[in-house]
């Protein structure tokens, strides 16, 4: 495995984006306690944030020693919301290559993104939809909002903290990217943007019509600004991709990245509900980790018609993985991508991508 992606819970965020497929209202923040409100079977609770951070610190912890990976990455919700979690950054940053954050960027400011400069290897990745309350329609309506954002990015930039953007395409933004790219040439340096489609939501998601627009803009524009984009090759799959609707290929995400939870919960595939191996914190940890890369839907998602539903609609920066496992990116390319270039993650890779190799030719070797 590469990439250790861990969520300290889908509960809390100060957004609401309409996309969204996380139950954000349940949890809410009362002083030094999380209060989560009932839903389903599941009665309601609070529990200390003391407790809260030691509990997601002990998954990430028994993941370290059963599944090392170089690449760290924790989101939300809204991390920030519980900015006790950077208490720990100084022990998490000691046992990875790359820490990498995920926020939607609403709650940074010049203090904290001071304390995130003092380690070299924490990058940031940011989920915006553009450089307009226009493109950000799915998101939030407020311009002082989109403001901070944007003053956050510039702020990150010149502290020469290595950062990603998420854009999620929909039919509101899709017609702006290329201008957003441009927008962001002036004010970010050390920056990767990652355009990928909504999903789960086919009224949002771009029309005929915008998805050739975006691929003329693509084809006029991508030198002038391919610093700040993945390679060319990630946006001709994503082309294909949305002109198709679905996917039309395997995937091995999953065999790269591992995807825990703060409640314990061990996924085989950290963008969708593939199938849930079990709990870490529960007596059969070591079952579920046994699980990882041995699980029959690991064999199924590499291959589009017996991967499950939850893969047909998604497309998601990861695919840079895919790409590079399937030999349409070079070691060079993934270079110039801050996340990548590093040689512990590049070595791993490469071995991934030799294993895979291997695989598909023993299979062949017997048909």
């Amino acid at each position: 495995m590469i990439i250790h992606d861990h969520v300290f819970t889908d509960f809390i965020c100060n957004l609401r984006c309409t996309y969204c497929p996380c139950e954000v209202n349940l949890m809410k923040r009362k002083g030094d306690f999380l209060y989560v409100s009932p839903f389903g079977d599941s009665p309601a609770y609070q529990e200390s944030v003391t407790n809260f951070l030691d509990r997601n610190r002990e998954v990430i912890k028994r993941s370290k020693n059963r599944k090392d990976t170089p690449i760290l990455k924790i989101s939300g919700g809204e991390i920030f919301l519980i900015p006790e979690f950077m208490n720990l950054l100084s022990t998490l940053a000691n046992e990875y290559a790359i820490v990498q954050i995920l926020t939607n960027g609403t709650l940074l400011n010049p203090p904290i993104i001071e304390k995130l400069r003092d380690f070299p290897n924490i990058h940031m990745q940011i989920s915006l939809d553009g450089h307009t309350i226009e493109m950000n329609a799915y998101r939030f309506r407020t311009p002082k909002t989109l403001s901070s954002i944007l003053k956050n990015l510039t702020l990150l930039s010149n502290a020469a903290i290595p950062l990603e953007i998420n854009c999620v395409l929909t039919a509101a933004n899709i017609e702006g990217f290329f201008d957003f790219v441009q927008d962001l040439n002036h004010q970010c340096r050390g920056c990767t943007i990652y355009p990928f489609p909504v999903r789960s939501h086919p009224k949002l998601f771009p029309r005929p019509d915008q998805i050739k627009l975006f691929k003329q803009v693509l084809e006029d524009s991508f030198l002038l600004i391919k610093h700040l984009l993945p390679p060319i090759q990630y946006f001709y799959s994503l082309i294909e991709f949305m002109k198709a609707g679905k996917r039309m290929k395997g995937c091995y995400v999953p065999h790269t990245v591992l995807a825990t939870s703060g409640d314990g919960q061990l996924e085989a595939c950290t963008c969708g509900p593939v199938k849930t191996l079990g709990n870490v914190l529960s007596s059969n940890a070591d079952d579920a980790y046994n699980r990882v890369r041995q699980d029959s839907c690991y064999d199924n998602v590499k291959e589009p018609y017996l991967s499950p539903t939850c893969c047909r609609d998604c497309f998601t920066h990861y695919e840079i993985i895919n790409l590079f496992i399937e030999g349409a990116i070079s070691v060079a390319e993934l270079k110039t991508m801050a996340f990548f270039a590093v040689p512990e993650v590049i070595d791993r890779l490469i071995a991934m991508k030799e294993e895979m190799s291997v695989a598909v030719l023993s299979v062949k070797n017997h048909t």
